[in-house]
């Protein structure tokens, strides 16, 4: 595989009081996530920082700034059976300054979720990521106990 064919992106667990952002992809012929929920994130460009490209993601995708908070995941599509063959990606925790999202450039919808429901709600590329790893499942079994301001 030429480095020229291999792809990062960043992307976010999202959480605001308690709840996970998750987006919905516009659907798109050629896109390994058309018309599914997933945690909101993409390709990172040239020479940009990844937790950097998460947040832009985010905002791009959901109009939320927010802070990050720590890495959650690295993983490759080698854990998926679906997907790109040639993709590397950073999970970060971030949360939003606020619950007001709207889907934008490539989102069609974005809901806020309980994290006990992201596993049923997220589609086959996220849901391949998760089972994967035990980091996101044990991720969001931490978000659940903690409390809501």
């Amino acid at each position: 595989m030429s480095r020229e064919n291999f792809m990062v992106a960043a992307g976010a667990i999202v959480t605001y009081n308690g709840k996970v952002l998750l987006g919905k992809k516009i659907e798109k012929e050629d896109h390994p996530m058309s018309d599914q929920w997933h945690f909101p994130g993409g390709h990172i460009e040239e020479g940009e920082d990844p937790e950097e490209a998460a947040k832009r993601e985010v905002e791009e995708e959901t109009g939320l700034e927010g802070e990050i908070f720590q890495l959650v995941e690295v993983n490759s599509s080698s854990q998926v059976d679906q997907g790109p063959d040639n993709l590397v990606r950073v999970l970060y925790h971030m949360e939003a300054d606020s619950d007001d999202a709207e889907p934008e450039e490539d989102l069609k919808e974005v809901k806020w979720v309980e994290p006990s429901e992201v596993e049923e709600e997220v589609g086959k590329i996220d849901k391949g990521y998760m089972e994967g790893s035990e980091r996101i499942g044990k991720f969001l079994e931490k978000l659940e106990k903690m409390p809501s301001f």
